[in-house]
């Protein structure tokens, strides 16, 4: 059963019994490290405390980083530590196979070959670390020459990345499809010319851009956002449509409208 309105408190059980129960809803801290950069220019990391064995709790310490006393803040208000717990929190050694495993990412995976729902979304501040956490993949300078935002963007090197460097989506389709294989295939005890049990993959990538939807997947979009990228870059709002939200009443979920979906065969 899927309680859908659930808490952390609430456990996603399988019918099958072959994957174990995990919380309806997690929610987990990463704190990265330092880049070169701040460390430059004399920035420390002591405001924050990790407790906990694996860590599930982290303090935020007034700014000189003393946990044992008060301090005045620049109005003159008292701070003092505050505590904040969550499902897990990752240190800035921690690595991704310690996100992915301690998050029970794979089960999660399993959970959606089974046919239940899931979603993972990193939320930070810009520079917090979401696209490392999220992809893990190597990016360069951009050799763009668009007169836009669009063209200063660095540009990503998928196959460069180590095994070890790769985040949370190319993890979970990997997995996704090392599952999917293996149901395919049929068991020791399926009668003779029966096969293993039949998956459609299909992918979609879609932008919030200005309450706007876009499909990034379609190859008239990438015209739309250097166009976006320019009138942006002179204020202006470039007033392009996005795709629409429906709602689909016989299924009963939202989805969008004329959203581009590619099949995959494989996690290539």
């Amino acid at each position: 059963q899927l309680d859908l309105h659930g808490g952390h408190n609430h456990v996603v059980e399988s019918s099958r019994g072959a994957s174990p129960a995990i919380p309806a809803v997690q929610v987990c801290v990463r704190v990265r490290p330092l880049l070169d950069w701040e460390c430059s220019d004399g920035l420390a990391s002591s405001c924050l405390q990790l407790a906990g064995s694996p860590p599930q709790r982290i303090t935020l310490l007034p700014r000189d980083g003393v946990s044992s006393e008060e301090e005045l803040n620049e109005k003159g208000r008292i701070q003092k530590p505050r505590e904040f717990a969550f499902n897990a929190v990752f240190g800035p050694a921690s690595s991704q196979q310690e996100v992915w495993d301690q998050v029970g990412l794979g089960n999660l995976v399993c959970k959606v070959v089974e046919g239940f729902h899931a979603t993972v979304f990193a939320y930070g501040q810009t520079g917090s670390g979401k696209t490392h956490t999220m992809d893990g993949f190597a990016y360069g300078p951009s050799a763009g020459t668009a007169p836009s935002a669009l063209a200063k963007k660095p540009k990503v090197h998928v196959h460069l990345a180590s095994p070890e460097q790769l985040g949370v989506v190319p993890r979970a389709v990997r997995e996704l499809f090392a599952r999917i294989d293996l149901l395919r295939k049929p068991s020791l005890w399926s009668p003779e010319g029966e096969t293993g049990e039949s998956f459609d993959v299909k992918v979609s990538f879609l932008q919030i851009y200005n309450e706007r939807l876009y499909d990034l997947l379609n190859p008239a979009t990438l015209a739309v956002l250097t166009s976006l990228g320019a009138a942006g870059a002179s204020g202006e709002d470039g007033g392009q449509p996005g795709l629409r939200l429906r709602w689909d009443a016989a299924k009963e979920h939202f989805y969008v409208e004329n959203l581009f979906e590619y099949g995959c065969h494989s996690a290539e």
